[in-house]
């Protein structure tokens, strides 16, 4: 493991990221993926979104518990 990254436990097919690596620095922005609608969400579904309020320091809030299916997903990669 890379220096400076402490080892958590992670839902299986989660991989841990440092803030280094989710920002795009030619706009200052998180890299993320286009709004997923409702419409386009699945209670049942076995992707998951993950939002801010899920994100706390140092900690995985899990407060939306949203997800979408995996055609859907790949729909809008």
């Amino acid at each position: 493991m890379e220096k400076g990254k402490q080892t958590y436990k992670l839902p299986e097919g989660w991989s841990f990221a440092t803030i280094d690596e989710v920002i795009d620095y030619s706009t200052g922005l998180f890299k993320d993926g286009d709004w997923i609608e409702s419409k386009d969400q699945d209670p049942n579904g076995e992707v998951r979104l993950i939002q801010l309020a899920d994100v706390g320091d140092g900690d995985f809030l899990n407060r939306s518990n949203r997800f979408m299916n995996s055609e859907k997903s790949q729909e809008l990669n």
